[in-house]
């Protein structure tokens, strides 16, 4: 759903003009669509690392009840850098979790072949068990349970980045 950069504001909804690029393709599409005033209350976007970010994911839950996991970019704002801080040398199944209490927002780094980071406002700061394959073998590697409902969830979502 990405529309690139859009100076003019064509075809974007007024309470989203001025948002970052990234943040304004979700918003506009949630406002467009009209998700937000879904009443069935089961409401949960599952984005890739293009969009998600930690100030996204607290104004979709905090102005429109809207939940979202996704995987994100280190380098995206909100993200604390001298806390998360792994590297894709140390171990597998290596982990830091943060929760933002004000803002309900669980952010979560975890070393897997590389390192993932994940945000998501379905606060779970549960650890659970992945397989990973060594060599032969398939080995148990614990993973915050946030990033396995992301994968279990994203469908699509970030398969089309490999093509």
């Amino acid at each position: 759903m990405h529309q690139g950069k859009n100076s003019s504001e064509v075809n974007i909804h007024q309470e989203v003009h001025g948002v970052p690029t990234t943040q304004k393709v979700v918003l506009n599409a949630v406002l467009h669509t009209k998700m937000h005033e879904c009443v069935d209350g089961a409401r949960h976007l599952v984005m890739d690392n293009r969009y998600q970010c930690p100030q996204l994911a607290a104004l979709l839950l905090k102005r429109y009840d809207i939940y979202s996991t996704g995987t994100s970019r280190l380098g995206r704002l909100g993200w604390d850098k001298s806390y998360f801080n792994l590297k894709k040398k140390q171990p597998k199944g290596t982990m830091q979790l943060m929760v933002d209490k004000t803002n309900g927002v669980l952010c979560a780094q975890w070393v897997d072949s590389k390192v993932v980071q994940c945000i998501s406002t379905k606060i779970n700061t549960k650890v659970g068990v992945v397989s990973r394959q060594t060599g032969q073998q398939k080995e148990p590697i614990p993973c915050p349970e946030a990033i396995i409902d992301y994968q279990e969830n994203m469908c699509g979502v970030d398969k089309g980045d490999h093509i």
